[in-house]
């Protein structure tokens, strides 16, 4: 007899959002971004909570849709802006 070891590999993930105000002052994608990475106190802790609280789904969660496309990155954030015109980036 031999013995053979068969091994698989699955991937998993797990999403998590949070939503915050902006000043209305603050416009345009550089300006939101700037003042996320000066505030980020007020949202990572709530993020990482709701990261631990999710539920794992297969697959590496990339989607063309919602922006997450690295691929090659252990991990990803985002914000997203929904006004007239939608837009958004990486943090």
């Amino acid at each position: 007899m031999k013995k053979v070891t068969i091994t698989t590999r699955a991937i998993y993930h797990k999403k998590a959002s949070v939503t915050i105000d902006v000043p209305s002052h603050i416009s345009g994608e550089e300006e939101i971004q700037n003042w996320l990475w000066d505030n980020e106190d007020l949202f990572a802790s709530e993020l990482e909570t709701n990261l631990s609280n999710a539920k794992y789904e297969y697959g590496f969660g990339l989607d063309e849709y919602n922006g997450m496309d690295e691929l090659d990155s252990e991990t990803e954030t985002r914000y997203d802006v929904y006004e007239e015109k939608t837009y958004g980036g990486h943090l």
